[in-house]
């Protein structure tokens, strides 16, 4: 291999990267939720409104989390504080009886990705900038292994109980066991530096570019997967969850052999790789937008679009990372993708909503165009970014 061996990583990187492994059941209980709302009897507009609601109130109670960081706690205990509002919302899945609880829920799984962010604290302070490429590899190939393990169990699961019940005492499985995850961060990862609240935004102009080129990203993502992806399923080809999982499921088997790609190729093929990827994500998207809109309605088609798709998305994300993170000074970078975080989370609350109206409006494979657009805006925005040639250690 290419990359230097897990066990050489630091203790602290290890511990990481296998929280987000033993993370993977809950991955599961994201993943189910548009197709769970789907079955029981919702339209993709009526759950784009729930996650669209439920975002812009949760974004209403950033001043509280404003007061908290200045109260100078351990950014640790906002990532324990994640898990517990995760547990909560999955809990109040299970159990919820009407769309009024469904949207509760929904507000208290918003409220627990307001710290999320505190994966990417973690990643800064423990992952070794000397071998970031190296450490994203892993960061990819030990959680896929747990994705693939678990996808495969919630597929079986799924497969035989193919009831909307089975969702539901799934996600009160999750919300149960919550309290473990509390119990790992809190004995196992290590404190956090106390996180300071974050600077007024103050990118230079010439690193703008490298804003754009995450929220291009993000477009993508968000208008080719989730609620698109679930209605696609559950709606046009009228599968159940079991599909669902299983298109999970082909995302971690590809996440890890694409790592495993990654560690044996030349390091002089890593600056290509994300430009061959968000490429392929574009073709590929129109290629899925062209065989649904014109009617063909093939179940393995789409899963073989699916496939290559989800082949080259983490090749797209081990790669471009490290490379745009080579472009900030170290003194912006901070600024910079907290910034990023910030901004992202605020244009993602009216997407859902956009996503529910474009189905609605023009069906279902529409929002799949848009995202092939915005995948080729990303790279040529890269290639703008990158081709400037900014190093560390240029002031802008």
């Amino acid at each position: 291999m290419n990359v230097i061996p897990f066990r050489s990583l630091p203790q602290g990187a290890r511990r990481l990267i296998i929280y987000y492994a033993i993370g993977e059941p809950s991955v599961v209980g994201m993943l189910i939720f548009n197709a769970y709302l789907f079955l029981s009897g919702y339209s993709p507009l009526y759950v784009g409104s729930i996650i669209s609601g439920a975002a812009l109130i949760t974004a209403l109670l950033f001043p509280i989390f404003g007061y908290l960081s200045d109260k100078k706690i351990n950014a640790k205990y906002f990532s324990i504080t994640f898990e517990g509002l995760m547990g909560a919302s999955f809990l109040l899945y299970g159990f919820a009886q009407d769309g009024l609880w469904m949207f509760i829920g929904r507000v208290f799984f918003s409220s627990a990705m307001m710290f999320s962010f505190v994966s990417s604290v973690y990643e800064r302070e423990l992952y070794p900038e000397e071998h970031m490429d190296d450490v994203y590899v892993w960061h990819w190939i030990i959680p896929s292994v747990g994705g693939m393990i678990v996808y495969i169990a919630s597929f079986l699961y799924f497969q035989i109980f193919q009831t909307v019940y089975a969702a539901r005492w799934y996600y009160i499985f999750l919300g149960l066991i919550a309290p473990g995850y509390m119990a790992y961060v809190y004995f196992a990862l290590p404190d956090l530096p106390v996180y300071k609240k974050r600077e007024k935004l103050k990118i230079p102009l010439n690193l703008i570019g490298v804003v754009l080129v995450y929220l291009f990203a993000n477009f993508t993502t968000y208008f080719l997967y989730g609620i698109t992806v679930d209605n696609i399923v559950i709606n046009y080809f009228g599968t159940g969850l079991s599909v669902v999982v299983f298109l999970a499921l082909i995302d971690s088997v590809f996440s890890f052999s694409s790592g495993v790609i990654k560690a044996h190729v030349p390091r002089k093929y890593f600056s290509v790789m994300p430009y061959l990827a968000m490429s392929s994500i574009a073709i590929f998207s129109l290629i899925l937008f062209i065989s649904g809109s014109t009617g063909v309605k093939s179940l393995p088609l789409f899963l073989v679009i699916y496939a290559v798709i989800g082949f080259m998305w983490p090749l797209w994300h081990m790669s471009f990372k490290p490379l745009l993170l080579l472009r900030v000074p170290r003194q912006y970078r901070g600024t910079v993708f907290s910034s990023i975080s910030s901004l992202t989370r605020i244009v993602n609350v009216p997407l859902a909503f956009l996503i529910g109206l474009t189905i609605s409006s023009f069906g279902s494979f529409f929002p799949v165009l848009l995202a092939s657009v915005f995948a080729l805006g990303t790279v040529l925005l890269l290639k703008k970014v990158v081709g400037r040639g900014i190093s560390p250690s240029q002031h802008p």
